[in-house]
Order: structure tokens, then sequence, then C-alpha cells
């Protein structure tokens, strides 16, 4: 039922019915296939439909059926914590002895994935723009990353740009035409993975003592600071927003 939702997979239906409801259904991220892929030494590509189906089979072999919360929690804990993607524990890890990749000397090389994922950069500028306390904000629609959440005034470039070149460019200018501003805050590049997308991020903050006043300014609404952890925004600008 919960797999039928819209934009609800197998991994997050299996974690919802386990953590909420204590279901036998065993939760399958990059933690646990990284595990299980090096303690059983399983050699076959997790990206693929064959793949998916032994770690799934696996997985659900091992499963506590009366503790499936708890277990679910324990091993993704131990993939995060313990056999990470890079220098893994494995002085420390209790289930050393048994491990078939460290045996093997082959921690490096598993899991093993059939292609690489293309990474695609992206530069963003998210324009922090005060006003009376407040700060705009909009709510993304068009058919891209991050659907419907809410996110600053965006102006993306196609690469990065130095802080004054992009203070002349067309985006910039279109954006403050004829309208007294203040730069009270230039942040470092922030860089935030994605699956498919590399994304290199500068926050501009800054202070105008009027309204913005262009074509566009419809879509954007004006919340006071206080309010704004009632709106839903991407990790990337929640963590900038409440730093």
């Amino acid at each position: 039922e919960l797999c039928k939702l819209k934009g609800v997979g197998k991994y997050t239906a299996a974690a919802v019915s386990s953590f909420a409801f204590n279901k036998p259904h065993p939760v399958l991220d990059g933690n646990v296939y990284r595990v299980l892929s090096r303690y059983f030494g399983i050699t076959t590509p997790i990206d693929t439909s064959a793949g998916e189906k032994e770690f799934s089979r696996l997985a659900n072999t091992l499963l506590d059926k009366k503790e499936p919360a708890l277990f679910n929690q324990a091993i993704m804990e131990f993939g995060a914590m313990n056999c990470k993607p890079q220098k893994p524990l494995c002085n420390k890890c209790c289930l050393s002895s048994k491990c078939v990749a460290l045996s093997n000397q082959v921690i490096e090389q598993l899991p093993v994935k059939s292609k690489k994922v293309k990474q695609r950069d992206r530069f963003f500028n998210y324009l922090v723009i005060k006003y009376d306390c407040q700060i705009f904000i909009c709510k993304r629609e068009n058919n891209d990353i991050w659907k419907g959440l809410y996110e600053l005034p965006l102006i993306e470039t196609g690469k990065q740009v130095r802080k004054q070149r992009f203070l002349q460019s067309d985006e910039w200018n279109a954006f403050f035409h004829n309208m007294p501003y203040t730069i009270t805050f230039v942040s470092k590049i922030i860089k935030h993975r994605l699956t498919h997308q590399n994304i290199y991020a500068r926050f501009w903050e800054i202070h105008v003592d009027n309204e913005i006043n262009r074509q566009e300014s419809n879509k954007y609404v004006l919340v006071p600071e206080s309010r704004l952890s009632d709106f839903a925004f991407p990790r990337l600008i929640e963590k900038y927003l409440m730093h």
C-alpha cells in the first residue's frame, strides 16, 4: 500500500513500515549493501535487477522478524559508522573474523557497481534577500530537482563565475534593476552532492529597503525570518539558513 503512494519507492516503504509499524521488511540502502557485500563477499553488481533480488533475499533471510526496526537501524548504523566506504574500521570490527572481503583483501572493491553514474556540475547562486526582517522565498515548480520544495531566489550560471563578473551579469542586473541594495555577506562555495549532480552553491546575503520590483516578483513571498522553519527547503538551503 505504501508503494502505491506517489514518490514512495521500495526503500522508503520498507523504512516506514519497519520503523513506524515494526513490520518485517528489510531496508536496503547504500550502507546495508556495503555491509552485506563485504561480509559475504558478494560480487553481483548492486545496481542490477539480479543484484537487487539477491541482496533483497539475503537481507530478508537475516532480518530479525521480531525486531525488524531495531535490526534495520543497527545494520544501517553499522555501515555508516564502522563499515565505511573509505577507511572502514576493520581492526575494531566485531565481524572481522568471518568477513570474506577482509580475508580476501577486496574491501575497496566491494560493493560492485555495473556502471559509473555520470555526474553533472551545476552552479547555483542563492540570493538571501532581506527586507524588514523578512526574506524572499519561492516554490520550485519546474520539472527539476527539489520540485515542490521552497528555495531562495536563484541565479544559475553555466560555470563558476568570479564575484565581480557575476555582479555585472544580465541576470543580476535584471533582478536588481534600479533598486538600491547592500551586499552584507557572500559565502564560500558549498559543494552539495546528489546522485547525478554536483551542486556548487554560493549564498549572497543582501539587504534592500524596498520590495523586489520586477516582472517575476509575484512568484516570491516575504516570510519573517522567525517562520522559515515552517517551510520545507532542500537540505542544502536548510543547513545554511539554520546555521
